[in-house]
């Protein structure tokens, strides 16, 4: 991974972009390091790259829709980046509980279901 986070760095100057495909070296190098370092087999070692890369995007994927679930309530909230539409906002987490943002976006409303017990939290901002 080292040749990935070396053009990660890069990628920070925009102007260097393209050499993001030297990032593509990463994958040739975890193929021709399987064998040694996890004792795959080298006819094996092709199969093993391309099912590891699979799995960390799929896992990569499940990570970031997990961040959002966490942080896009946080967002309604006015803790983040967020826009409330005039009729307000619902979002309905079944079984869990559920959050409400009024139609001036002033006022929140979270009810939350823990073991069979609901908690009420209100948040009131005043904004102009």
């Amino acid at each position: 991974m080292t040749a990935a986070w070396i053009v990660g760095i890069v990628g920070l100057i925009p102007a260097l972009g393209i050499l993001a495909l030297a990032g593509l070296y990463s994958l040739y190098l975890f193929y021709k390091g399987a064998p040694i370092m996890m004792e795959v087999s080298k006819d094996n070692a092709i199969a093993y790259t391309v099912v590891t890369v699979i799995v960390a995007i799929v896992a990569n994927i499940v990570i970031g829709m997990i961040a959002a679930a966490i942080t896009g309530p946080a967002a309604l909230a006015g803790m983040g980046a967020g826009s409330v539409s005039n009729e307000g906002t619902t979002i309905d987490f079944g079984e869990y509980g559920s959050i409400q943002v009024d139609e001036d976006g002033n006022t929140t409303t979270a009810t939350i279901n823990v073991d069979g017990e609901e908690m009420t939290i209100e948040t009131t901002t005043d904004e102009e």
